[in-house]
């Protein structure tokens, strides 16, 4: 980088605090999450897909954004392909969802503001299980 050039990661950070922001001040829900890596094509083909921390924003036009804390991952879907209360024998207490063609189980850890559950219901009723399976 020259002396005079500007960061060019001065601007991207930049740019995403916007977008964070905008999530949190629309966002109908949103709080804290666990991205649980599951037992996938994807988890056995790419080696960093782990287990990370996240964010997670129901949007009021039925989106879903999630937000990595661990890396600088954003996903976004307007589809949950199931939810519902803990998965296998895992996190029964907590509610959990999947978004189509994504290989993470969402675990919401704590819901800052809003209501998931009511958000998930409403919109997704007929994708909702006692509890996820395992895969």
């Amino acid at each position: 980088m020259g002396i005079f050039r500007k960061n060019p990661e001065d601007a991207f950070l930049r740019d995403r605090t916007k977008r964070r922001e905008n999530l949190t001040f629309n966002s109908e829900a949103y709080g804290h999450c666990l991205m649980k890596a599951g037992l996938s094509a994807a988890s056995i083909m790419i080696e960093n897909y782990v287990d990370q921390r996240g964010n997670y924003y129901f949007m009021p036009d039925g989106s879903i954004h999630i937000w990595s804390k661990d890396s600088f991952d954003e996903m976004k879907s307007k589809r949950v392909s199931e939810w519902g209360f803990g998965y296998g024998d895992n996190f029964p207490e907590y509610l959990c969802f999947r978004l189509e063609m994504m290989g993470f189980t969402f675990v919401i850890q704590e819901t800052l503001n809003g209501n998931a559950l009511t958000w998930l219901s409403a919109r997704f009723p007929d994708v909702e299980k006692d509890s996820l399976g395992l895969i």
